[in-house]
């Protein structure tokens, strides 16, 4: 089988199961949230390991499978992220072949994963969590078909060579579009403020796209797995959605 043909029968069964999950939404949603973490927290751990650090993986999954509680209590997510913070800090204090690198990087692992992740779920059954969706595949669509057609100006070509300044503006401009049209079909509020809201995600959709292929640079690797097909890992898949939960969850609770 031809890898476009992999990776397009992957891709297909993948949205499938993602809108099923986002749409039965509830239990669903939240344990896919706690499996797909997880297996995103293994794929960093593993590519972190090539750069000669060692994440604390006990008290991230701990801390992950902590945040699906509350999830479930309807307790503010920033408690397990305090527990999970501490409990790295006094493993460096105690832990002599813990060093100051593993803690940083294990922090960093806790909140971009699972926190920012699980914030998903407080959009469950709202228009607003297709809007992550959204956000990132208008974005990366554009970006796409404008940079090869009119890209000319790499702006991080040891990082991704393929990436033009002229398709990261084409994928700002062609996500805030879809968005507006979208959020005028289900009547959902905008302002000056939600829209620059909206601009931020998409760059930081093409940030967490550039942070992930960063990552896997310099730890040497081409993919974070192989479960996705055609795709790699899982991370390789979401790296542009990640960054993005957070700050629809902005939009939609305070704005």
């Amino acid at each position: 089988m031809s890898d476009l043909k992999t990776r397009t029968i992957t891709g297909v069964i993948g949205l499938i199961i993602l809108f099923f999950v986002l749409y039965m939404g509830d239990a669903v949603l939240k344990v896919t949230l706690f499996i797909l973490t997880s297996c995103m927290i293994w794929e960093m751990k593993r590519a972190l390991e090539n750069l000669s650090v060692d994440v604390d993986i006990f008290t991230l999954y701990f801390t992950t499978f902590f945040m699906l509680i509350t999830l479930f209590f309807q307790i503010d997510l920033g408690v397990p992220l305090m527990i999970g913070t501490m409990l790295t800090l006094l493993k460096f204090i105690f832990d002599e072949e813990y060093h100051l690198t593993d803690m940083v990087f294990t922090i960093f692992v806790m909140v971009y994963i699972p926190y920012f992740v699980y914030h998903i779920s407080y959009l469950d059954h709202t228009p607003f969590i297709f809007l992550v969706l959204l956000i990132a595949f208008s974005t990366d669509t554009f970006a796409y078909f404008i940079g090869s057609k009119f890209g000319k100006h790499k702006y991080v070509p040891k990082i991704s060579p393929n990436k033009s300044l002229e398709g990261a503006i084409g994928g700002i401009v062609g996500c805030l579009v879809t968005v507006i049209i979208y959020s005028l079909y289900f009547h959902l509020p905008y302002s000056i403020i939600s829209i620059l809201l909206i601009v931020f995600a998409s760059i930081c959709s093409q940030m967490g796209d550039l942070l992930a292929s960063k990552i896997k640079r310099v730890s040497g690797i081409k993919d974070y797995g192989k479960l996705l097909p055609g795709h790699g890992g899982l991370m390789d898949r979401f790296d542009s959605i990640i960054p993005i939960i957070p700050l629809v969850y902005i939009l939609y609770y305070y704005l």
